[in-house]
């Protein structure tokens, strides 16, 4: 007797969710939004991957310029924004339709005379826009896909760190016991890509941990229009913090969170005390191209015919 109310429950349950499903995917708004990710997000690969490979190609014989080629920073980070962009638009009025269709047109009321709990419905709501969720990820995760295929080193937990939105690998209650000012000191043009670089990927992160920190451009000659900077320190980044100095010319956390933490003298856990090598690597990604704003958007436009011909 017990089975078979469960079995019943499952299958209002399901029907519900394959409702969900049918009622999203009736509207425009997902198509539209798969629609712009795959241009979005391609071009936003492939000219992360351009942009490394040239950096790429004067780190390959140098140790220290080869620890700040990161794949995190140098390529997902730039994709994924992409795909940021694009759900901050539009992924908002696709969760707004679980509810405010059926609020206007009276089904709500009607749903909630079924015999389910609301939580329940909730869960079923929260289930279908998760799967949209799910199809907005397909262009980047071809994009990885595509960056493996070319001998690009992926490292999983940085990555799903990334897809989560988290901070700095979890140092940011080990930075907020330090108790002096910390004052990093960057030669670099502000214009130049490496400080723009430097600006998102750890001295906004570490702005919003540590408690006192101040940044300062150092006086160097810019970089020409047709080759680096005369200027020896030029790409120098000095860290000083309660009388202690560090110098680095890297632009990756993984290279200046240690910094940090041995200056301050924390103790920050970690898996692996080995200097992170970097992973450069020279490549092109101009042929996805075609996979990005032609075929991707293809495909969509057949699953939408498809699903409002059924």
């Amino acid at each position: 007797m017990r089975s078979r109310e469960a079995n019943g429950a499952l299958s209002v349950y399901w029907a519900l969710l394959r409702n969900e499903l049918r009622e999203l995917f009736a509207s425009r708004t997902p198509w539209v939004m798969l629609l712009v990710l795959a241009p979005l997000v391609g071009y936003s690969f492939i000219q992360a991957v351009s942009l490394f490979s040239d950096a790429s190609q004067s780190a390959l014989g140098h140790p220290e310029l080869a620890r700040g080629m990161t794949p995190l920073d140098g390529i997902f980070v730039p994709t994924f924004g992409g795909l940021y962009l694009a759900v901050t638009l539009l992924f908002p009025f696709v969760a707004i339709r679980t509810i405010g269709e059926e609020k206007q047109s009276g089904a709500l009321k009607l749903t909630l005379q079924l015999p389910t709990s609301v939580s329940a419905l909730v869960i079923l709501k929260f289930l279908a826009v998760g799967c949209v969720w799910l199809a907005a990820l397909i262009p980047a995760g071809f994009a990885v896909v595509a960056w493996i295929t070319m001998g690009g080193h992926v490292y999983w937990p940085e990555l799903l760190t990334l897809l989560l939105g988290h901070a700095i690998y979890g140092q940011e209650a080990a930075l907020r016991q330090m108790k002096e000012p910390l004052t990093i000191t960057l030669y670099l043009s502000p214009d130049d890509s490496r400080a723009r670089e430097m600006e998102s990927n750890v001295l906004a992160k570490l702005k919003r941990a540590v408690p006192h920190m101040e940044i300062r451009y150092g006086t160097v000659a810019k970089a020409g229009m047709f080759g680096p900077s005369n200027d020896d320190r030029y790409g120098l980044v000095i860290y000083q913090y309660g009388g202690k100095r560090e110098e680095s010319r890297s632009n990756s956390p993984r290279e200046v969170l240690p910094i940090v933490n041995e200056l301050a003298g924390l103790s920050v856990k970690a898996g692996d005390s080995s200097p992170f090598p970097g992973y450069p690597l020279v490549t092109q990604a101009d042929s996805l191209g075609i996979w990005f704003y032609v075929l991707l958007p293809a495909l969509t436009l057949v699953a939408w015919w498809y699903a409002h011909g059924r």
